[in-house]
């Protein structure tokens, strides 16, 4: 590629013989594209981020709050499995075990949501951690009822 200097000068020579109204003409148009330019990047930016503000409201948050049922409806049955394990009397009996079943209906339900809401592959595998280990403490608390 060969650098035409004499061209590349008499383009500056060009620019230096507008007029002031026309070079003031010009920059602000170049200005205003830059502006243009600048306003389309951010709305491209907010709209990004507003789609991901829509994941972390309508998934996440979901996930979290049905976490915190499943969490809160283990603990309820461990309570009661204790309540009944330490009473002898049959009303606290009655009302726990209703408790515990509440408990597990409520653990059932968010299980399957949370489940449902699930995409990645290692929620995913958590889950079915959780849901082994659900089966053996259920089976653990069933045996603690039997024998109370």
């Amino acid at each position: 590629m060969r650098f035409n200097v004499i061209g590349s000068v008499k383009s500056i020579g060009r620019i230096s013989n507008l007029t002031i109204s026309k070079r003031l003409a010009v920059g602000f148009g170049v200005i205003l594209a830059l502006m243009i330019i600048l306003t389309v990047t951010g709305i491209w930016s907010l709209s990004g981020m507003n789609n991901k503000i829509e994941q972390i409201i309508n998934v996440n948050n979901a996930k979290i709050e049905h976490a915190y049922a499943i969490q809160n409806a283990v603990s309820t049955i461990d309570k009661s499995v204790l309540s009944i394990v330490l009473s002898n009397d049959e009303t606290t009996t009655k009302t726990e075990r209703q408790k515990i079943e509440a408990a597990r209906t409520t653990y059932q339900t968010s299980m399957a949501t949370l489940e449902r809401l699930e995409t990645t592959k290692k929620g995913k595998e958590i889950i079915q951690e959780l849901k082994q280990n659900a089966e053996i403490s259920k089976n653990a608390n069933d045996r603690a009822l039997e024998t109370a």
